[in-house]
């Protein structure tokens, strides 16, 4: 689900032209990896609770999802709260420049608060899957990329929001 956001926002951002694009795409590296130390605690989330509920140990279960989606929470926003603050550093890392650095400015700025949703999203995802319930999280994750080919379209073109818009259409 989160590969295909960035599908999507890349496809209709480069549309604006390459410095756009560019600037989109010095973001992704870290927006991966991101997703990558979310997915640490939802394998861990998945593995535990189903070990507990294969055990028929609810109370320890509950335990478990309790505590991973607070492990979750409190990653999640811990590194939202870090790229946000370096922000200009990770720019200056990445070795963004003139207009590019401009436009990764204008969708870091933003996307960057949604890596707290998505560790609380993959923990969510993990305590379903773990139960057996892998149909709703596709529906959700169906429904959300619909929800942000729609919205990119609607905010980068027709509210002429360029590459916030693609930001907010994935934070949305």
């Amino acid at each position: 689900t989160q590969t295909l956001f960035e599908v999507v926002d890349t496809w209709f951002v480069t549309q604006l032209g390459p410095d756009h694009i560019t600037g989109v795409g010095l973001i992704g590296p870290i927006m991966f990896t991101a997703f990558a130390v979310s997915q640490t605690v939802n394998v861990g989330v998945a593995a535990m609770l189903s070990r507990r509920l294969g055990q028929k140990r609810p109370e320890l279960a509950r335990d478990v999802l309790n505590h991973g989606l607070l492990l979750a929470t409190v990653i999640g926003l811990g590194l939202s709260i870090f790229l946000i603050l370096c922000r200009g550093l990770v720019l200056d890392w990445l070795g963004a420049s003139g207009e590019i650095r401009t436009y990764a400015n204008q969708y870091a700025s933003i996307i960057f608060c949604a890596v707290a949703l998505m560790h609380i999203g993959a923990a969510s995802d993990a305590a379903l899957r773990a139960q057996g319930n892998t149909v709703t999280t596709m529906k959700v994750g169906v429904t959300a990329n619909i929800a942000n080919i729609l919205l990119d379209r609607v905010l980068i073109f027709d509210l002429g929001m360029g590459v916030a818009g693609a930001a907010w259409a994935t934070l949305i």
